[in-house]
């Protein structure tokens, strides 16, 4: 044992011969924190069976050949952390199993391991936060009594959590979806995404002056020096006491009318403080949420956020320090947070995007007629419910409001009404999805994932239910689309893991790259054989773009080369 500088749990001794013959391990990384850019791995402990474990350091040649050999199944609460901290460590490693991601798919709200070994087998384990003295202060011996025992259950919280999984039929969304996506998500949070410091200077001082600027007329027109506009309260006592603006909704504790932006643009031509104030508030996020916070951020150049899949119960991705997926994309200013995103000299953002994939999988999942043939046809969707509704093809934005709510429910009576004309086959559908729905009390991807919807329970209110409805047919479409995208980028990391392409961010429908110029057009190809999919009933296509920075991109037809676009 001395020959691998290793310890086990108050000195126990361990079988190394059967531990390398073992097809399943169980490994928890000990490090300083959690941020990916910043912080180091310690070590790690190690084990195949329930009752003892090693712990090693992140540079034992014998352990580490355990981890890289991805025939193992390496079984890790957290696992995307664990992996991107072996790679850190020069450790490359695969074929993960997540007992967290596990535990999402059964519906666990509180997804910490001391939680989960206390809620299914009725153990208690040490968590971080209840250590005495910091990891960095503890002896190997010390470190092999606290995080051998993570190891152990986390081996004994899976083989619990696998009989579950199975019971539910959920081992197929698993395998297949959420444990391929761990590699592809640990590269993204590994190699970050190079944020140019000079533009976000250069944009906080352009919006610090514009809402100076603002600041000043917003005391002109309310008459009231020296108010905080920046306050809700301050801004709603303006707008609707002192100016007497209709009143749209009261605030969720009902303890004043709401100063709400969705509300406050449709009587923005009312009086000039509601379109002043909106610009405003704008600016004010965009500087304190993205600009400041992006600065504060930075590490070496990049930024090094958090890609994660235990996040929202429709199965969608979701980004955290940052939340990426807040950038204000429909708006000018928000756009330009994204010119800050920048491929480092030699290299270009690839940009590859879903078109309409939402709407793919409504018309893929109720086998609408009109929509099965639109899309087949390659028309503009948009414009054909426009000309479908409205018998006008210059009513496009309408027609996409109206395909926007054929997702996400919602519209009045007479647009429901209109849609289901139109799009009779969607009705049917809905109409058939409502009666399972209430049936179950759950909702179903295509991938197998279940979201428990309680409002669907009989005895709750009429409304409420179909609130619930609503929910479950939105994760159905939402969460059906997520495993598409997710599919889509699992097939593209196989063929690009070894590459000197990198993953760097993933927001909504949008994956984006850091691809060195010259293996570009290599790149293109892998991702137009990659991405889209004929799996569905009609083609589920994608738009790629190439740039500089996130903000400004050209389109690439596919077949086209990127040079020749130059």
């Amino acid at each position: 044992m001395s020959n691998h500088a290793t310890h086990t749990i108050d000195g126990t001794i361990i079988d190394l011969e059967s531990l390398a013959d073992s097809s399943t391990l169980a490994v928890d990384v000990e490090g300083s924190g959690y941020h990916i850019g910043t912080d180091r791995p310690y070590g790690f402990s190690i084990t195949s069976v329930p009752e003892s474990a090693y712990y090693t350091g992140m540079h034992d040649a014998f352990f580490t050949s355990l981890v890289r050999d991805d025939t193992k199944l390496k079984i890790a609460h957290n696992a995307k952390y664990d992996r991107s901290m072996f790679k850190k460590a020069g450790v490359t490693a695969d074929n993960w199993c997540d007992p967290m991601v596990a535990a999402h798919l059964l519906e666990d709200e509180s997804l910490s391991l001391q939680i989960l070994v206390g809620r299914y087998l009725r153990e208690d384990v040490v968590s971080f936060s209840q250590l005495e003295k910091p990891l960095e202060y503890m002896s190997m011996q010390e470190l092999a009594n606290y995080a051998g025992p993570h190891a152990e259950k986390v081996l004994a919280l899976w083989n619990n959590l696998h009989v579950r999984l199975k019971r539910l039929n959920l081992l197929r969304v698993f395998f297949n979806i959420e444990m391929p996506l761990i590699p592809v998500l640990s590269d993204m949070e590994v190699n970050g995404v190079a944020v140019d410091d000079d533009t976000l200077t250069l944009l906080g001082e352009e919006f610090d002056k514009k809402i100076g600027i603002l600041m000043t007329g917003l005391e002109h027109w309310s008459g009231h020096p020296g108010i905080n506009h920046n306050s809700p309260m301050q801004a709603s006592k303006i707008i609707y006491e002192k100016l007497g603006l209709p009143v749209g909704r009261s605030t969720r504790e009902g303890d004043r009318p709401s100063v709400d932006k969705r509300y406050l643009a449709t009587i923005k031509g009312k009086h000039e403080y509601i379109p002043m104030y909106l610009l405003f508030k704008e600016l004010k996020t965009l500087k304190n949420s993205y600009v400041d916070s992006l600065k504060r951020q930075l590490v070496d150049g990049r930024i090094y956020g958090s890609f994660n899949q235990t996040r929202t119960r429709t199965g969608r991705l979701s980004s955290s320090d940052p939340n990426l997926q807040k950038i204000p994309q429909r708006t000018a200013l928000g756009r330009r947070i994204r010119t800050a995103f920048v491929a480092p000299r030699g290299s270009k953002l690839l940009k590859v995007d879903y078109k309409l994939i939402e709407l793919v999988m409504m018309a893929h999942q109720s086998q609408d007629p009109a929509l099965l043939a639109a899309f087949r046809a390659g028309l503009d969707i948009h414009e054909e419910t426009a000309i479908r509704a409205f018998k006008d093809a210059k009513r496009r934005p309408e027609g996409k409001t109206l395909n926007f709510k054929l997702i996400y429910g919602g519209g009045t009576k007479e647009e429901r009404r209109l849609l289901f004309e139109i799009y009779p086959g969607v009705k049917k559908w809905t109409n058939m999805m409502a009666l399972v729905l209430r049936e179950n009390m759950y909702a179903k991807t295509l991938g197998g994932r279940i979201r428990t919807i309680d409002e669907l329970d009989m005895h709750q209110s009429a409304k409420v239910i179909e609130h619930g409805v609503r929910e479950g047919i939105s994760t159905m479409v939402q969460g059906s689309s997520a495993e598409e995208v997710k599919k889509g980028m699992i097939r593209a990391h196989k063929q690009l893991k070894n590459s000197d392409a990198k993953p760097v961010l993933q927001v909504h429908d949008e994956i984006v790259y850091e691809v060195p110029e010259r293996i570009i057009n290599d790149v293109l190809q892998v991702i137009w054989e990659t991405y889209p999919t004929n799996e569905l009933s009609v083609p589920l296509k994608i738009d790629v773009e190439i740039g500089d920075n996130w903000g400004d991109m050209n389109k690439i037809k596919e077949g086209e080369k990127w040079l020749a676009a130059q």
